[in-house]
């Protein structure tokens, strides 16, 4: 078996394992206290099959994966994936699940929109890194369609309804 590591597949986990190694080393050292960061809490980053709006989720593979980092605070999070985009929202936790609910840029396969995201995620096996699992909804107004295909009739507001399910690991500081 040849490994290139140029290539787009392993350049990818590459990245995605030195991310979660550095937020490993972060958690670890002594010195990072997150009132000294604006008030950080923890870091996520999870990974997921990417969402093409009003049909779902692709079924997962490895050509069809999405990234997700996630900032967490005492009690909101900014959220920064290319599906289902980009939010700002407030976040409430019960042990190890929690509730978060924001706005922002709501992306998918066919524009970008303002709107809004609600999130659901659960911490498993929590020893310093946690396993998270996460399911995140989001609905937005795409007004950036328009004109785009000239030979349809294309509304000139488009409803986006992506949606994603994250498996990743949760740095808390």
């Amino acid at each position: 078996m040849h490994c290139d590591p140029t290539s787009h597949k392993q350049s990818k986990a590459y990245t995605l394992s030195m991310c979660i190694v550095a937020l490993m080393m972060i958690a670890s050292s002594g010195d990072f206290k997150g009132k000294a960061y604006g008030g950080l809490e923890g870091a996520t980053i999870a990974t997921g099959p990417i969402s093409l709006g009003m049909g779902g989720a692709n079924p997962p593979s490895l050509n069809n994966v999405e990234h997700q980092l996630t900032f967490i605070f005492p009690h909101s999070e900014v959220v920064l994936a290319l599906s289902p985009g980009i939010f700002y929202a407030w976040r409430s936790s019960l042990k190890d699940a929690y509730l978060s609910i924001g706005g922002g840029l709501v992306t998918d396969a066919y524009g970008l929109g303002l709107g809004a995201t609600i999130g659901f995620g659960y911490y498993l096996f929590c020893l310093g890194v946690c396993l998270s699992l996460e399911y995140r909804q989001a609905i937005g107004i795409n007004f950036l369609k328009a004109g785009k295909f000239p030979n349809q009739k294309v509304p000139l507001i488009d409803i986006q309804v992506p949606y994603t399910i994250k498996l990743g690991m949760t740095v808390f500081m």
